[in-house]
């Protein structure tokens, strides 16, 4: 988190940090000039609040979008675990 975040000024969550590790060491492994590359990342880093600050000791700052929705309700549902459930479920939507 903090070698991306220092080198390319962008503020990776734990998942895509291990993603960005990964392909880093597959790369020096396995050079090929002019190769492209990607990683994805799984959530905004202010989900990892708690995890990510101590490392770049500093506040994540949280975006408006997810600012507006910190106090709507919680909702889940239990969905049986068959496929045929869930699909069900998905097309009554």
């Amino acid at each position: 988190i903090r070698n991306v975040y220092a080198e390319y000024n962008y503020l990776p969550d734990p998942h895509g940090a291990v993603a960005y590790a990964a392909l880093k060491k597959y790369l020096r492994e396995n050079p090929s000039p002019g190769l492209k590359s990607i990683f994805l990342e799984t959530a905004h880093p202010i989900k990892f609040y708690d995890v990510v600050e101590p490392v770049i000791h500093q506040t994540v700052p949280m975006p408006p979008s997810i600012r507006e929705i910190m106090n709507k309700e919680k909702k889940s549902l239990k969905i049986n675990k068959k496929f045929e459930a869930l699909k069900a479920y998905l097309l009554s939507k």
